[in-house]
């Protein structure tokens, strides 16, 4: 139903419109009647003996053109359905063009003659419509959208399971740290939640097993301050008098402050945007986490499968950063967790990260 709302908003809000707006055709009818009215075939008349005992005649109708109140019935009828449909999900889905689809519904009864079904229009049909000017111009275009609808089911299932185009980003972000929660889980590591997110400060879950925990945080630059550590951004904008908030990566998995993993992710078809924007920041992120929070970084830049193809590694001075779609994450993080803890335990400028 959303998708015909603008085109339905379009067409005539009263019934009178639609039916002074059909073209009527005219249609000429043989009779015989008992005595002579309208137009007489006196030829045939009188071929019937004279005097005449019934009168051949002509019979001229207007009625509307055939065409056009087919495909209105056609669309009226779709439109009855779809309008039925929808509010019985959503009850005021159809608020903005009700006085459309009425005036619509009460042209098309006032219109039957028959109790015949309206077939679909062909495309010859949905040009004769154009041809006619308005209203006919907007009913085409959503016949046409019906239509395109209709043979593109996989397509409207899909629209209607995709979530809004602003919530994309961020349901992507919380997917990639799902993808985490698991690779953790299937390495036997147990899962607390600590807080909902954006409640409260701190990270979200804590992963343990018998000899190890790991912080996971969404929205690292929080970070700094719970660990009793100062960003380098931070203290740069200070100097300048200027105020700012750290900055940090989406995700990141602590352990200490002697290993850290931190999660780039980036959503867009564009591979421009996820590969190079994603490891500016990560690279960014990295360097900020390394000088403050922990000795051995690494990065991950995240992107959609198909968007970014296969899996690329690189060594930076900070640790290394990896390219890769959300379908290889999993694997990575188990990765990452399964390698073993030095047992020397460093400090950043001689002091551990102690937690608020």
């Amino acid at each position: 139903m959303a998708h015909l709302i603008p085109l339905v908003a379009r067409l005539p809000d009263a019934a009178v419109a639609w039916i002074d707006a059909l073209p009527a055709q005219s249609e000429r009818r043989h009779e015989v009647k008992a005595a002579p009215s309208g137009k007489v075939n006196w030829a045939r008349t009188r071929q019937q003996g004279w005097p005449p005992s019934s009168f051949h005649t002509v019979v001229r109708e207007r009625t509307p053109d055939s065409i056009l109140t087919s495909v209105f019935g056609w669309v009226a009828e779709e439109l009855v359905s779809i309008q039925q449909d929808a509010t019985r999900v959503a009850s005021d889905v159809d608020k903005s063009v009700r006085p459309e689809l009425s005036a619509i519904r009460l042209a098309w009864e006032s219109l039957q003659t028959t109790d015949g079904e309206f077939t679909q229009p062909d495309r010859e049909d949905l040009g004769a419509l154009r041809a006619s000017g308005r209203p006919w111009l907007g009913l085409a275009d959503v016949a046409e959208e019906i239509i395109s609808k209709r043979a593109h089911v996989a397509d409207v299932a899909r629209e209607l399971l995709l979530p809004a185009t602003e919530l994309r980003g961020a349901l992507f972000h919380l997917g990639c740290l799902g993808e985490v929660l698991l690779a953790l889980r299937g390495q036997g590591w147990g899962i607390s939640n600590l807080r909902p997110i954006g409640i409260g400060s701190g990270p979200i879950f804590e992963a343990h097993n018998s000899r190890r925990t790991l912080d996971i945080w969404y929205e690292v630059a929080a970070a700094f301050r719970y660990y009793n550590s100062r960003s380098p951004y931070a203290q740069a904008l200070e100097q300048l008098g200027a105020k700012g908030r750290p900055i940090g990566a989406d995700i990141g998995i602590f352990e200490s402050n002697e290993r850290a993993l931190l999660l780039e992710c980036k959503y867009s078809a564009k591979s421009e945007y996820v590969l190079r924007n994603g490891y500016e920041q990560a690279v960014a992120y990295m360097t900020e986490c390394h000088t403050a929070l922990a000795v051995d970084v690494e990065g991950l830049v995240v992107g959609p499968h198909g968007v970014v193809n296969g899996e690329a590694e690189v060594a930076t001075s900070v640790g290394r950063i990896s390219l890769l779609a959300a379908s290889g994450l999993e694997e990575r993080v188990a990765k990452w967790a399964s390698a073993n803890l030095g047992r020397e335990r460093h400090a950043l400028d001689g002091r551990s990260l102690d937690r608020d």
